[in-house]
């Protein structure tokens, strides 16, 4: 499982797009300058109401980004805060948007995703429209200044009270407006932050414009299931943005020093000492993520139960800084402007109850401090890469585990834990339980199994030594194992793996009723699992994707790894499943996601439905494509390439084009044609080959013709295996390079059968 995946999962995302998009932006006049402070910027925004009069509309065609509002009739009322600042506006009355995307990848799933979660709005020529009555936009700077002028309209009481339900709607997002619009204020560049809300005949749908954080623009539409106080954003469109010259990330964590206390393993503090370095000149302030709540069967951020309580945070001199701790996320007010890579030093003292199981309860086994953000963490996944130092105390019988290089000591009813990295990390787990731990050296690793009572005594004898084979054919194969220590840990009821740091979390005897593709996943058993975390190590830590669309380097990658690993052990009894019958497992289940997206658009597809495809997609499709790779290359120049872009990541993000230019430098030769149509690519090639032994003077050829669809056609390397009396063999490969290519090989003598592709190779099929 993607180390980073979890996160993502179990709490809410924010509308969170990836995109394309025009600019927009407004200078604030110098009768609206902004508070200079925080603290009073967000009381600001967070006073936000419509004028009781507003102005006909009628005419008026409101532009922000790919996105068009045509106000047929109606009125258009300027939104405040505090200030007086125009901040929004709201429409009443007739019209219609239109949404277009630009963007290719895009548009390869747009259609597919406005049908499985808005069937009433079409695409038609790139274009997503709809009639609506009532829209409100919020903007981070003044915009549509200029509009709001002419007749005026008074509104009605009824009109109020539709304003009121909607922006009470949006809450129910956690649109974080009001820290957006901090961090466009306050921070530099030329910032800008809208969303917009749109009841439309079709479908109710919000737009983003993101130039704060993420650089996108997007459209989704939205759920709501009955009893659970959240309403999840579904995504339907994403356009990137033209990066800033100078990357997306306002700073970075460099290293943390975190302790932990818990005198109960159910309450505590966590004080943590943050060094960051400042990615832009004149930054005011920075977010990080930070869980305000782990209340179960809930996902208001706002909760009572089970809260960690920011009780203050401070500057290098000790002095107290402003901040807003909201939708699980810090945002912190520097001392100073800052210079772009100062060291500048934060302390942030917390509090609280989020000592609890994965469940986000409190059971009497464990606890973790892992799958939320436990302490401050940079809000980019591409802006962590620290150092850290970590102390925890916990109550006996709990035992704690942790990523990096640890040592634990007895101190009364306590135990102790110290533990560090100096390689950087993305992330750092914590974990305390009722273990019964064994453990073994792996060449210079040292390999620890913490299971519980439950576990048997098979499982705590073999477990170790499986990981230590593991890491032993991982080592061979693609360099040195990342960290010093590996810590396996038994999650009860839980039904998946994850990896952090140094780390591998199983669940325990029993597995979680599941459908489709993961239920047959499951079904391999543990070993495959196992490997498959194990692998994330290299590929998810010391190599993890820049940007969430290149995450089959992670998932593909750690899955087709584990796979390799399986058939190095195939003579071994504690095997379940064998390479070859992985391979089998993958080809039959890539079949079902053909044509649904490809590897480049897997995390853009959304619904129940994209989410199974996502899964199909990089599990199954994606280590077919490396397997493809690899027997284009060869195993020693497949495991020469994995080294290289190990090398190249160095503990940090990689992209497929750094992939492409690896290959390039090490194999002197241009695969670029291979990565683009098949990660970027869907579909699976059906080839229609036709072949004949000839004779041709004193031997013989064997002549033929491939043909694929113009329209689907693939670049393909196809082995024809020839075989002789006396059982010899002989390969010969063919570039398909067009559509219909006929060809021609000399051979050694009269064959007695020619194969096409007999090991199944390629993502293809034959006929």
């Amino acid at each position: 499982m993607d180390p980073m995946s979890d996160r993502v999962w179990r709490r809410p995302s924010r509308i969170a797009l990836a995109a394309l998009v025009l600019l927009v932006g407004s200078a604030v006049p110098a009768e609206q300058a902004p508070p200079e402070d925080l603290t009073g910027l967000l009381a600001s925004h967070r006073a936000l109401a419509p004028a009781p009069t507003g102005f006909d509309a009628a005419g008026t065609t409101l532009e922000i980004g790919h996105l068009s509002l045509e106000l047929l009739d109606g009125a258009l009322y300027p939104v405040r805060g505090a200030q007086a600042e125009l901040l929004g506006v709201y429409f009443e009355g007739q019209g219609r948007y239109a949404y277009r995307s630009d963007d290719a990848r895009d548009l390869t799933v747009l259609a597919d995703n406005l049908a499985r979660n808005t069937p009433l709005l079409k695409l038609n020529q790139s274009t997503v429209r709809d009639s609506f009555e009532r829209f409100v936009v919020f903007f981070a700077r003044p915009l549509f200044e200029d509009r709001l002028a002419g007749e005026s309209r008074p509104l009605s009481a009824l009109g109020r009270s539709a304003f009121d339900k909607m922006w009470k709607r949006v809450g129910l997002t956690h649109l974080e407006y009001d820290h957006l619009a901090a961090e466009a204020r306050l921070n530099p560049g030329d910032l800008q932050y809208v969303y917009a809300e749109i009841e439309g005949a079709g479908a109710l749908v919000g737009y983003t414009y993101d130039r704060v954080r993420r650089f996108i623009e997007g459209l989704v539409t939205f759920e709501k299931y009955p009893g659970v106080d959240f309403r999840f954003s579904v995504r339907l469109s994403a356009q990137e943005l033209a990066s800033p010259p100078d990357g997306l990330a306002m700073a970075r964590v460099r290293h943390a020093k975190v302790a932990v206390v818990t005198e109960d393993n159910r309450t505590g503090s966590i004080d943590s000492d943050l060094t960051i370095e400042p990615a832009k000149d004149g930054l005011r302030v920075v977010t990080f993520e930070l869980v305000n709540n782990r209340a179960p069967y809930s996902w208001d951020w706002a909760s009572e139960k089970n809260q960690l309580r920011v009780k203050r945070v401070t500057g290098p001199e000790g002095q107290e800084l402003a901040f807003s701790h909201r939708y699980h996320e810090l945002l912190v007010q520097l001392p100073a402007p800052s210079k772009r890579e100062d060291k500048v030093t934060l302390r942030v003292e917390t509090a609280g109850e989020i000592f609890t199981d994965m469940d986000d309860k409190r059971g009497e086994e464990y606890f973790e401090l892992f799958t939320v953000s436990w302490f401050p963490q940079a809000f980019r996944w591409d802006a962590r890469r620290y150092r850290f130092e970590l102390t925890a105390r916990t109550r006996k019988p709990y035992y704690p585990v942790a990523s990096g290089t640890t040592t634990v000591r007895e101190d009364g009813d306590s135990y102790i834990l110290e533990s560090e990295s100096d390689r950087p990390v993305t992330q750092v787990a914590l974990f305390a339980g009722k273990y019964r731990t064994v453990e073994q050296m792996a060449g210079t690793v040292r390999v620890r199994v913490h299971a519980y009572l439950s576990a048997t005594k098979q499982m705590l004898e073999t477990l170790p030594g499986l990981v230590a084979e593991l890491l032993g054919f991982y080592q061979d194969q693609i360099g040195p194992y990342p960290f010093e220590e590996i810590d396996v840990v038994g999650i009860p009821t839980y039904w998946f793996g994850i990896a952090p740091s140094g780390m591998v979390l199983l669940p325990a005897q029993t597995y979680k009723p599941m459908q489709g593709h993961i239920a047959g996943y499951l079904a391999r058993g543990a070993p495959p699992l196992i490997a498959h975390e194990v692998a994330h190590q290299w590929f998810g830590h010391k190599a993890f994707p820049g940007v969430p669309e290149e995450n089959w380097l992670s998932e593909s990658f750690s899955e087709y790894l584990s796979g390799l690993a399986m058939g190095a052990g195939e003579t071994k009894v504690h095997r379940v499943v064998g390479f070859r019958e992985m391979l089998d497992q993958w080809r039959a289940a890539a079949r079902e996601c053909a044509d649904v997206g490809s590897l480049d658009t897997a995390n853009r597809l959304s619904g129940e439905k994209g989410w199974e495809d996502r899964f199909c997609l990089l599990y199954n499709r994606g280590p077919l494509v490396l397997h493809m790779f690899r027997t284009v290359v060869g195993d020693k120049n497949f495991y020469l390439v994995l080294r290289k872009l190990l090398d190249k990541a160095n503990y940090g993000p990689v992209t497929t084009d750094d992939l492409k230019r690896v290959v390039q430098d090490t194999l002197r030769t241009d695969l670029g044609w291979f990565f683009d149509q098949w990660f970027s690519e869907a579909g699976i090639p059906t080839i229609d080959v036709e072949q004949r032994v000839v004779a041709s003077g004193a031997g013989f050829s064997l002549v033929g013709k491939v043909s694929q669809p113009a329209e689907t056609f693939k670049k393909m390397i196809i082995p024809f295996v020839v075989e002789y009396p006396g059982g010899s063999r002989e390969a010969k490969l063919l570039l398909q390079e067009k559509p219909v290519q006929e060809f021609s090989f000399a051979l050694g003598g009269k064959p007695t059968d020619v194969k096409v592709d007999p090991a199944g190779n390629n993502l293809a099929v034959y006929r």
